[in-house]
């Protein structure tokens, strides 16, 4: 038969009777004889009361909870909510500037092919001017001139000719090519070592093919200074 203790309400099992005396409550420690039915009816009552109070707490400690947590998920939806209203609405504000743009570059190209063909048809239709390059005037010499004022003073020769267009007329002595493969053509002096030595671009390899020592040139060219010989760059034959 199952045994309740009066005092805390164990119920006592087989096992408890291996380790226990059978007038003894396990749990408690107290003589079953010994608790009055009064004091076991009141200590159940207080446990009992102690067990329904824990259970409101606990009930309302899960409500708070539930409370708060619904609390928190609204929040979060509610700013989620408001973040994808305001990327749509940016997106689509976006796109409606760029309509706006197109319309008012759309209305801009009529207007000017409007423009257009009006002109066209009163014979008004503009056209830029022609530009007409301003050629330098060469300064004239010849290369026994050039020559001898260079090997007379050549910074005196350097101010007046350096950078500038000269125009040569003169007897071939000799026909090459420099180290870089550059075309070029020397002018006699009358220096019988030194000359007036020319360089020609790539595209004029045919016609200075068609030269021959002692043939006489006219030609123009930029002076660049002296280097034993007096170089003249960028030079071009003149018919």
């Amino acid at each position: 038969m199952e045994v309740a203790c009066p005092k805390c309400g164990h119920k006592r099992t087989e096992r408890d009777d291996e380790s226990t005396p059978k007038w003894q409550c396990p749990e408690c420690g107290i003589a079953y004889g010994k608790v009055m039915p009064n004091q076991a009816t009141s200590d159940q009552e207080k446990i009992s009361k102690i067990k329904a109070r824990a259970s409101v707490l606990a009930a309302k400690k899960t409500n708070q909870s539930r409370k708060s947590l619904s609390a928190v998920h609204i929040i979060g939806m509610s700013f989620f909510g408001l973040l994808f209203i305001a990327v749509i609405f940016s997106s689509e504000t976006q796109q409606a500037d760029r309509a706006v743009n197109k319309i008012h570059s759309d209305n801009a190209t009529i207007k000017q092919s409007k423009d257009i063909v009006k002109a066209a048809l009163k014979g008004q239709v503009h056209q830029a001017p022609k530009i007409t390059p301003i050629r330098v005037k060469p300064i004239v010499t010849d290369p026994s001139r050039l020559y001898s004022e260079y090997e007379r003073n050549e910074v005196a020769a350097d101010l007046r000719y350096k950078g500038k267009l000269v125009a040569l007329k003169g007897k071939v002595r000799s026909i090459g090519k420099d180290i870089f493969d550059d075309i070029y053509v020397t002018l006699e002096t009358t220096n019988k070592i030194m000359s007036i030595q020319c360089f020609f671009h790539d595209r004029d390899a045919e016609t200075i093919a068609d030269l021959n020592k002692g043939d006489y040139i006219h030609m123009e060219g930029t002076v660049t200074g002296k280097m034993g010989n007096v170089i003249l760059k960028k030079c071009n034959l003149v018919q």
